[in-house]
């Protein structure tokens, strides 16, 4: 995989046409004077090993010009240069809501599944504005858009 000076990138590279360069490198683009995405902005950004866009929103800008995204899978990355970013205007899909007969108050122990065929115990802490929930998990990690269906009361006692 070659990352060339202009920012192309190219993954299949036959060596046998690759030749050492003693030419200094580029110095990096200047940084706008100005952050050009703000907290909320909905973003295509790009982790800087790869090669693909994911939709996600800026969380937070830092004094450094980089950026903090939640990305629509629920991972979220600190540290993202501007550079690697560019403006979505792919809508943000919400998550279904809670099936009906699924309801929890806030406080409610209950074991929930945060990721695809992962499950963890925590307390719900409040309902969302589109019917899912906010679940802290027993590990602290605070989980957004749980759905209702994905949940279930759980007896097991808090972590001491």
């Amino acid at each position: 995989k070659i990352k060339f000076d202009d920012g192309d990138v190219v993954e299949a590279v036959d060596w046998a046409k690759v030749a050492h360069s003693d030419a200094p490198l580029p110095s990096p683009a200047a940084a706008p004077e100005q952050h050009p995405y703000a907290a909320g902005d909905r973003v295509g950004a790009m982790l800087p090993d790869g090669t693909d866009y994911y939709q996600g929103v800026v969380e937070g800008v830092n004094p450094d010009n980089t950026y903090k995204i939640k990305f629509d899978d629920g991972e979220v990355y600190d540290g993202i240069s501007w550079e690697w970013m560019e403006v979505s205007h792919e809508p943000l899909s919400p998550p279904p809501p809670a099936e009906p007969g699924h309801s929890f108050e806030e406080g409610a122990r209950v074991e929930f599944e945060p990721l695809e065929g992962v499950t963890d115990l925590g307390v719900v802490e409040g309902k969302m504005p589109d019917g899912t929930y906010k679940v802290r998990a027993d590990n602290g990690d605070a989980f957004e858009h749980v759905d209702g269906g994905k949940m279930a009361a759980s007896g097991a006692p808090p972590p001491s």
